[in-house]
């Protein structure tokens, strides 16, 4: 007769609920009071993989003491547990690695690439000696700085490598020519001199026979030993070639002279003077026309009564030499004054110019024209017009400077009225390799006549991301 849920705690007395009145799976968390559950309440069934019951009924976790260990109530591995078959592949990453963990026993040999290496961290100390060779190298990487001075040897050189332009002008000398090695191919004509041929050098065998003349011998090299006796006959001695030193002194007489046999050819110049002269005996047909030269007058010898009235020209006065002095007054007429400036003659190069403002010549510095050619990444055979000049000119000045890399890019100028000639140099043939202040070139040919072209030629070069400019300072004619 009792209404549902008419029995509450109040009217249970302590102990009435006993294991029967409670419905099996009946009891929650809730129902049970803290600390409610003591060992003693744990049945065997409860301990499972990994927790283990002791056999006061409490509840452990099973752990071997080598791999895992408990210590103040804290489940830990033990240092060291952890194996490689313990890690997932990849698991550990740069976090978990401490600073210079990772030495050269944990590298497996041959792993580490290109990517695995910071920006300029490999050093000359990191590098074996002869670790890099030829393949490591890379296409002209390898500049005058990095080679030391005096270590290039003959092996180093390929064969043909070394060419004209490799050699300063005159550091070939003899030592440098194995013997036998020049030819006639190799020798200019016209070019061996006396001093060229060692002494003793040239026998008979190098002679053709009946091509010695006279201008081959040297003076003094035939004498009476190389002379037959009794073979020189009139036909062999020359024209005036037997002088006083030939003859014995006082052996001619007046019989071994022909009619008219002394000629004015044969007095030695000077040895006629006043003394063979008798006074008054040379009258004017005796003088050649002009025979009488400066040299042969005295000093003030010629007077004006000695000069015909109206035949000094302007050609007999020298520069400068009529002064006020010799000017008789008021004979100067407006026709006689020169228009040229006070200034005189003038600075050398100057050109005369007429100053409309001032009425009157002067002389004024030739006005400089420039032309320049810039040439980016020029290259070995670059043959580019620079420009045409309708009127004849002179160069003054040639200078290239260059922007880039090592820059050398070695050159000429050439000039002519046919452009497809090979032209004129206007330079020498070298190289320019300055960045800075530019390298000024040897002139060689600076005159071009009108209407001829101007242009560049490049026989060699180098360098990385090169601009070349070629600067010409000229004055027309």
């Amino acid at each position: 007769l009792l209404a549902a849920d008419a029995v509450t705690n109040t009217k249970l007395a302590d102990n009435a609920v006993q294991t029967e009145n409670i419905l099996d799976g009946a009891v929650r968390t809730a129902d049970l009071a803290a600390t409610s559950v003591t060992k003693a309440k744990v049945n065997a069934d409860v301990a499972g993989l990994g927790i283990a019951q002791n056999a006061d009924g409490s509840l452990e976790v099973g752990v071997d003491g080598t791999t895992i260990e408990i210590t103040g109530d804290v489940i830990n591995l033990v240092d060291g547990s952890v194996t490689t078959v313990k890690l997932a592949a990849d698991a550990v990453t740069n976090a978990q690695l401490a600073d210079n963990a990772v030495q050269t026993e944990n590298i497996l040999d041959g792993t580490i690439g290109t990517a695995d290496i910071a920006a300029l961290n490999i050093t000359t100390a990191l590098i074996a000696a002869d670790a890099i060779n030829n393949t490591k190298l890379a296409d002209n990487s390898v500049n005058t700085e990095n080679i030391t001075n005096g270590t290039i040897g003959t092996l180093d050189i390929a064969n043909d490598a070394i060419t004209t332009a490799k050699i300063a002008a005159g550091t070939i000398v003899a030592a440098d020519i194995a013997s036998e090695t020049i030819t006639t191919t190799q020798i200019l004509d016209g070019t061996i001199d006396a001093v060229d041929i060692a002494t003793s050098a040239v026998t008979t065998t190098e002679i053709l026979d009946a091509t010695i003349v006279a201008a081959d011998l040297a003076v003094g090299a035939v004498n009476s030993t190389a002379i037959l006796d009794g073979t020189i006959v009139a036909a062999d001695i020359a024209a005036s070639s037997v002088t006083t030193t030939q003859i014995l002194d006082a052996t001619i007489v007046e019989t071994d002279l022909a009619a008219g046999a002394i000629t004015s050819a044969k007095i030695a110049t000077s040895a006629v003077t006043t003394t063979q002269i008798a006074d008054g005996t040379i009258v004017t047909a005796d003088i050649a026309a002009q025979g009488v030269a400066n040299a042969n007058l005295a000093a003030n010898a010629v007077t004006s009564v000695k000069i015909a009235d109206g035949t000094i020209v302007a050609a007999d006065i020298a520069t400068s030499a009529v002064t006020t002095t010799q000017i008789l007054d008021a004979t100067v007429a407006e026709v006689d004054l020169d228009i040229i400036t006070a200034s005189g003659a003038g600075t050398d190069g100057y050109v005369l110019t007429w100053d409309n403002v001032a009425g009157k010549m002067d002389w004024v510095a030739p006005v400089s024209l420039t032309k320049t050619l810039t040439i980016e990444a020029p290259v070995a055979g670059d043959d580019i017009t620079m420009f045409r000049t309708g009127a004849a000119i002179t160069i003054v000045e040639v200078a290239a400077i260059s922007i880039g890399t090592f820059p050398s890019t070695t050159y000429v100028l050439r000039h002519s009225t046919d452009r497809s000639s090979t032209g004129t140099l206007v330079t020498t043939s070298a190289a320019t390799t300055s960045v800075t202040t530019g390298d000024v070139a040897t002139l060689s040919d600076t005159t071009v006549p009108a209407n001829s072209w101007v242009w560049f030629e490049a026989s060699a070069a180098t360098g990385t991301d090169v601009t070349l400019s070629v600067y010409i300072r000229y004055t027309e004619n």
